[in-house]
């Protein structure tokens, strides 16, 4: 074999091992410590977790200001004026409403709408990701965009039972924002809290009243989920500190132990 076969090969080689491989990320047994009151408030993870190493983005009970109110069903229907711009500043993007069709009724008989959505990089517009009507169920829309590079990963949530929307909802998607291709997505009712990045993996949950809830793993280079840990109540907020993860749910918190490296 000549040098630049051998080249070749070796180059092969490493990308189907780059690509083969998952991330080292695992977190251990949940500990969980009921809260007070039966639904804890927002401030409950200052007491444990104070000044957390990183901290998750978005979900339903905390939309950073991207959730587009007019794309959800509400029981007194879509917002005046509610379509624009929004802007997600630690991401350096803005969220476009470019598609909207309003004659939508969910199935818990709500008025709502359903849109499709461009995020661009507010430095360089020619970096973009578009998501149409066809690629968005209805009365969903993204409460969390977590960045890394040109690479951009967020949520499209619906606030409700998986069943009141069979097209699917509460998933996480993956865009390069160069080629504007989508690279993964994941199934449904997988993400309606936080997402939060840790090295090559991304960490979100699901969870809904009376539906089971769990902590997810994504494998960022391929959007699959390869750790499960179940939670007794739905997570919603996600704070890292030192090498535990600190996770708000419904009545309480768990901590999670975390291990491998970054």
């Amino acid at each position: 074999m000549n040098r630049s076969a051998l080249l070749t090969s070796l180059a092969c080689a490493a990308f189907a091992a780059t690509a083969d491989a998952k991330p080292t990320l695992k977190l251990g047994k949940a500990k969980i410590v009921r809260g007070e009151k039966y639904i804890t408030d927002d401030a409950l993870l200052d007491t444990v977790a104070p000044q957390p190493a990183d901290t998750g983005r978005g979900g339903i009970t905390d939309a950073n200001g991207l959730r587009v109110a007019g794309c959800q069903d509400t029981p007194g229907g879509p917002e005046k004026g509610w379509a624009g711009k929004k802007l997600d500043a630690g991401a350096g993007l803005s969220l476009e409403v470019t598609t909207v069709e309003t004659d939508q009724t969910s199935k818990r008989g709500w008025p709502g709408g359903h849109c499709g959505f461009k995020i661009v990089d507010t430095a360089d517009a020619t970096k973009y990701a578009v998501l149409p009507l066809a690629g968005v169920p209805p009365f969903t829309s993204p409460t969390a965009i977590v960045r890394d590079g040109d690479r951009i990963y967020l949520n499209l949530n619906f606030n409700g039972y998986a069943k009141e929307i069979p097209q699917g909802g509460n998933f996480v998607v993956a865009f390069d924002m160069v080629s504007h291709d989508e690279v993964w997505r994941t199934g449904k009712s997988t993400s309606n809290a936080a997402l939060m990045l840790y090295g090559d993996a991304l960490i979100t949950g699901y969870g809904f009243t009376r539906e089971k809830a769990a902590l997810h793993v994504i494998d960022t280079a391929t959007g699959k989920i390869v750790q499960k840990v179940a939670l007794p109540k739905s997570p919603t907020e996600i704070r890292r500190k030192d090498d535990k993860l600190f996770v708000r749910i419904y009545d309480g918190y768990a901590v999670l132990p975390i291990t491998g490296a970054k």
